[in-house]
């Protein structure tokens, strides 16, 4: 009778096990999320800590419950706005947004 076959296990791609502590990493951290805002929010509420650190604390609160809030892009309220007009072929011309730059 022969032996029986030596059983072997396939390796584990490199990706995998990457992507495998990466998932566990992002456990644990999660783990601790709850006590993370909890330090957080005694830090914000203590009034013998700076108050630029209490500040951040409460950022970073607010970030992580509502997202980041979008930044709107605006011109001076004082000048037109900017109209760019760019002509395949020809240099980029710059003017104030009512016709094209040189226009009298």
């Amino acid at each position: 009778m022969a032996p029986a076959p030596a059983e072997v296990s396939a390796p584990v791609p490199e990706e995998k096990e990457k992507k495998s502590k990466a998932a566990k990493f992002r456990e644990l951290a999660q783990a601790l999320s709850e006590e993370a805002l909890d330090v957080l929010a005694s830090l914000m509420r203590d009034p013998d800590v700076a108050p630029s650190s209490r500040i951040a604390a409460a950022n970073a609160i607010l970030d992580r419950a509502w997202g980041k809030p979008t930044q709107p892009v605006a011109g001076d309220d004082q000048f037109d706005a900017l109209k760019i007009v760019i002509v395949p072929g020809r240099q980029v011309e710059v003017g104030d947004g009512d016709g094209v730059a040189g226009d009298s």
